[in-house]
């Protein structure tokens, strides 16, 4: 992640295509409340849930309507 994303007044979170978080600046990690280290973890295990659950429909491919 670059500098203007990492201090990025909203929360950035860098993914994989398979779902797995890359990166994640302090903003995103105060909004979802993440504890420890969740670079390297799955997207649903640091972002459970969503409006309608859109975010991990995105990953697995899903149309968002």
């Amino acid at each position: 992640m670059d500098d203007r994303l990492r201090h990025a007044p909203v929360g950035v979170l860098a993914v994989s295509a398979d779902g797995t978080v890359n990166d994640i600046n302090e903003v995103a990690r105060s909004r979802i409340g993440a504890a420890g280290d969740v670079v390297g973890a799955p997207l649903a295990e640091v972002f459970p849930r969503s409006v309608e659950d859109s975010l991990l429909l995105a990953f697995e491919g899903s149309s968002i309507t």
